[in-house]
């Protein structure tokens, strides 16, 4: 059901009907584009029915307000549930979502913390290095 139609403005001091009204109250509203940019994006992902503001939330977008990852990876869930793999789906969204197991030094393999720490400092130099951080 559309948040408008559920809460009248007689009840509510702010303009729900509207996204850029609502965030207007906010006491550093975001950017124009980015709010642009993100509404096609979730249109693209297909988590609202259309880019611009007065689409409609899908069933996946629905969901994926419930899960605390990346969209794509709710997708993924998602498309999961629906062909009948959750289990699998979660599985593939959790290691999409971890780091790299082999590019951070385990607190396993050092016991020593000073060690640790070092090790942790040339990762983080190295990575910083090779692929800018």
């Amino acid at each position: 059901q559309n948040v408008a139609q559920r809460y009248s403005s007689e009840r509510l001091p702010v303009d729900v009907r509207s996204v850029r009204s609502l965030l207007g109250f906010l006491p550093q509203p975001p950017d124009t584009r980015a709010l642009q940019s993100a509404i096609s994006e979730l249109a693209a992902a297909g988590a609202i029915s259309a880019a611009h503001e007065s689409a409609e939330i899908t069933s996946m977008g629905i969901f994926a307000e419930s899960l605390p990852i990346d969209l794509g990876l709710c997708r993924l869930v998602w498309l999961g549930v629906l062909w009948g793999c959750p289990v699998e789906a979660v599985v593939m969204a959790a290691a999409c979502a971890s780091a790299d197991p082999f590019s951070c030094p385990s607190r396993m393999l050092s016991p020593d913390t000073e060690e640790y720490v070092q090790k942790l400092n040339r990762s983080w130099l190295s990575r910083k290095h090779l692929d800018g951080g």
